[in-house]
């Protein structure tokens, strides 16, 4: 959830798991996964929407389309300093958004994005802030590896997505969460939690992210679409 407006409603309708490989069974070295992690301010319809994203190149940032819908002004804040930064990449249906930085910030870390999807059992940390703005993470667990039917960020129409059900619970301000594994690489994108407060936080498949990466001509700025 973004921490302005509303939080998505996070209703899926299961239509499959996928189960391939072992289970991931440590936690990445949080001082390791740290500099990856920034927080995204986009002022939007005379609101700050606030939320997290993650570095996937050394000028680009991936975070939540509903984080930054309808921003007129975009700014990242990493560890040494804050950038403008602007939209290039903009899926409402998968709820992604990738943002190109008015310059570079310095000690940053860039990820690698997982070639396969974790699958039930797997933990790793997710990155998020604290309310007084400093990093920390915090544990998930994979409970389901889904293929999920859902509206886009405006509640329209129904969209397909390789999703994950975690055990774990992310608060406003924190969509656009990177989920590190073992090995420091992104396994998905965090971007809703149960309005049951049953503990059970959504994301976004790494496999759906890399092909969001792979579609986006990230040299040309694109609209931001309505506001969320």
């Amino acid at each position: 959830m973004s921490r302005v407006v509303r939080g998505i409603v996070a209703s899926l309708l299961l239509f499959g798991a996928a189960c391939s490989h072992p289970s991931s069974s440590a936690y990445p070295n949080s001082n390791v996964v740290q500099p990856a992690a920034v927080r995204v301010l986009a002022l939007a319809c005379g609101f700050v929407s606030e939320g997290v994203g993650v570095f996937v190149a050394p000028d680009l940032v991936v975070t939540n389309a509903h984080v930054v819908a309808g921003g007129e002004q975009i700014q990242v804040r990493a560890i040494r300093n804050t950038v403008d930064a602007v939209l290039v990449g903009f899926d409402p249906n998968l709820d992604l958004a990738l943002l190109r930085t008015r310059g570079q910030p310095p000690d940053i870390f860039v990820p690698l994005i997982a070639l396969e999807d974790p699958v039930q059992g797997d933990i790793g940390l997710v990155a998020v802030f604290s309310d007084e703005g400093s990093f920390v993470t915090i544990p998930y667990e994979v409970t389901r590896a889904i293929v999920a039917s859902g509206t886009d960020i405006y509640g329209n129409g129904k969209h397909l997505r390789r999703a994950l059900d975690l055990d774990t619970t992310i608060r406003p301000g924190d969509s656009g969460a990177a989920l590190f594994d073992e090995t420091a690489a992104v396994v998905g994108i965090a971007f809703a939690s149960s309005r049951n407060g049953d503990g059970v936080t959504y994301a976004i498949a790494a496999s759906e992210l890399r092909s969001f990466l792979d579609t986006t001509d990230a040299g040309s700025p694109v609209d931001s679409g309505a506001c969320y």
